[in-house]
């Protein structure tokens, strides 16, 4: 379908336009993905010196 004709079935508003529309791949314009650090908890990380410690 070509966007004039996508554009018109939106103005016009009589039809249903899900149908057209790829909402398995929809995502946010201009929001990228942001990655979060987790740290470890002060006993595992307490742990980790002791073992770096005897080695």
């Amino acid at each position: 379908m070509k966007a004039e004709e996508f554009d018109q079935k939106f103005d016009d508003g009589v039809e249903d336009i899900n149908g057209d529309l790829d909402l398995l791949t929809v995502r946010r314009v201009n929001q990228e993905t942001k990655n979060t650090a987790i740290a470890p908890q002060a006993v595992g990380t307490n742990q980790l010196n002791i073992e770096k410690d005897n080695k």
